[in-house]
């Protein structure tokens, strides 16, 4: 979560990548304060308010950077007390939180006494869409990479993988194959694929869904707690892929936040459209066609804040981000991002009529 000095801006992510969504509401307050999420550093982040000012590249000098001191503040807790208290602070007039609908909920009902402006950036089921056209040697390592990176703890996850039925033995074939040969290990080793869950209580959590949505689910790729050598000792959690009919069990309506992904076979656009709308969320897509058609006509019909066609996780300060739906409020990045740390004012003056002076006086 994170504040702004006038603004709160709550960070959900590694510290090294949020700050820099947030410089629209640092050049536009009076200050700002990042609040790391909790269980940072077990991702090899260091939470420690210089280090996090240092990797946000908001207190580097050197190369040009000029936050003064006391612009941006990073405030860091253990526990579940200031970050309420800051939201409810009349002193405070945005609060800008990246993370679960939940949370965001709450935030959202702590900044209502005070009618705080809200930039909710929150939950995602991304649905990857791939049409039987596609180009299936470069798809296939998009979706795998939307499930691994971040070990899916990333509001953009590629959590949904729904397949038209020409391609669908080929694509659920060579996805399991990626996915069973991921190497899951220290995230600062250059060989690992995959790191480690935020804590070892996310563990748990991951595997308690999966093994519930089990009962109406196939597993294709069945991943599970790492219990070989000193993973074990760890938060790893090897990558699950389960194939599922229904789009109103849990495992496709619920946010995972792990290396866990639903594979769906659809037959229409149409059938492709009413599935990727079929949950809560609204934050990202992907398409996967060599149709321009095909892309323009269903990237329409989905309800998401950021459509890609042929990628995935394309992201830039120039593309306006958010979600639609419950995935959040307002925009972070592009030309709408400064927008939700300003207020609009109309003056008007009453003056006499003015007069052309005689010449002379």
């Amino acid at each position: 979560m994170a504040f702004t000095g006038r603004a709160l801006l709550p960070a959900r992510r590694p510290s090294r990548v949020k700050p820099q969504l947030d410089i629209p509401g640092v050049l536009l307050v009076s200050g700002a304060v990042f609040c790391p999420a909790r269980g940072e550093h077990r991702r090899g982040q260091d939470a420690r308010p210089d280090r996090a000012r240092r990797q946000s590249g908001l207190a580097d000098h050197r190369r040009g950077h000029v936050a003064a001191r006391g612009v941006v503040n990073i405030f860091t807790e253990s526990g579940n007390t200031g970050a309420p208290y800051l939201v409810a602070l009349p002193d405070v007039q945005v609060v800008s939180y990246t993370g679960s609908t939940t949370v965001g909920r709450l935030v959202a009902a702590g900044g209502a006494a005070t009618l705080k402006r809200m930039n909710l950036e929150l939950g995602g089921k991304t649905p990857m869409i791939v049409f039987d056209d596609a180009d299936l040697g470069s798809t296939i390592p998009l979706l795998a990479a939307g499930i691994t990176t971040f070990a899916g703890e990333f509001c953009m996850t590629g959590s949904r993988i729904l397949v038209q039925r020409g391609v669908t033995d080929e694509v659920r074939a060579r996805l399991a194959a990626i996915l069973e040969s991921v190497r899951v290990g220290d995230g600062l080793d250059p060989v690992t694929d995959m790191g480690q869950l935020i804590d070892k209580a996310t563990v748990p959590r991951v595997y308690g869904m999966v093994e519930a949505a089990l009962a109406h689910a196939k597993p294709i790729v069945r991943g599970g707690p790492a219990t070989d050598g000193a993973l074990a000792a760890g938060a790893f959690y090897l990558p699950a892929l389960l194939e599922v009919d229904d789009v109103n069990t849990d495992i496709v309506q619920k946010e995972v936040f792990g290396p866990v992904a639903t594979f769906e076979v659809f037959d229409t656009e149409a059938d492709a459209i009413a599935r990727a709308n079929a949950t809560e969320y609204g934050l990202a897509a992907g398409i996967f066609t060599r149709s321009i058609n095909i892309s323009h006509r269903v990237s329409r019909e989905i309800h998401a804040g950021t459509i890609w066609t042929n990628t995935w996780a394309a992201i830039n300060h120039g593309f306006a981000e958010g979600g639609y739906k419950q995935s959040g409020i307002g925009r972070l990045r592009g030309p709408l991002a400064i927008t939700e740390f300003q207020e609009a004012k109309t003056v008007v003056h009453s003056i006499p009529p003015f007069q052309l002076a005689h010449e002379g006086e």
